[in-house]
């Protein structure tokens, strides 16, 4: 067969892979379009079309952001654009992270104070430390303690029922996959 007849290979550089179960799809719906031949690889999120008859480029990318993805064909320049949008990604990642170990720091900073000679202290005012709250969250602590016993109580309840139920009822028990023991009858 001549390259004609074959069909060109393009890589593509595709955007918005997650799992295996994106670049399965992607593949399938590349492959079903009339003259591609696709073979996705999320690990390197790139996708080799063989391109043949009337199939170009437009008509990937236009398949690729159907599927709910991004495509540029790769050239000289896709290599250096990702690592410029890789280091940007990772400095943005970095800020954030001193960001939180900023604001991780009073709460922690406190922690130290228990380690010292004589234990814990109050070393924050009693107004700072929140004490006046302490007895309402107590309260409400109860309270939703209360209300989850009785949320199981009412499951259990329900759970007894539904098996009364399969009991007085056989038919119901076969469907579900379960067998019953019936007493007293031979």
């Amino acid at each position: 067969m001549s390259e004609a007849e074959q069909g060109r290979v393009v890589e593509f550089a595709i955007g918005g892979m997650t799992c295996a179960a994106c670049s399965t799809r992607l593949e399938k719906v590349l492959n079903r379009q009339a003259g591609m031949q696709a073979n996705v690889n999320l690990a390197a999120e790139r996708a080799r079309i063989r391109l043949s008859g009337a199939a170009d480029e437009a008509a990937v990318v236009t398949a690729v952001a159907k599927a709910g993805f991004t495509a540029q064909v790769v050239d000289g320049q896709t290599r250096e654009r990702e690592k410029a949008e890789k280091l940007r990604t990772y400095q943005s990642e970095i800020k954030r992270f001193w960001i939180a170990v900023l604001l991780t720091l009073p709460l922690v900073g406190q922690m130290f104070f228990m380690f010292g000679e004589h234990g814990h202290h109050n070393e924050l005012p009693r107004w700072l430390q929140g004490k006046p709250l302490y007895n309402v969250g107590r309260r409400n602590n109860q309270w939703m303690l209360q209300h989850a016993i009785a949320a199981a109580r009412l499951v259990e309840q329900r759970r007894a029922d539904q098996r009364h139920i399969l009991l007085a009822k056989p038919e119901l028990s076969l469907l579900r996959g379960g067998a019953v023991q019936h007493g007293g009858m031979g």
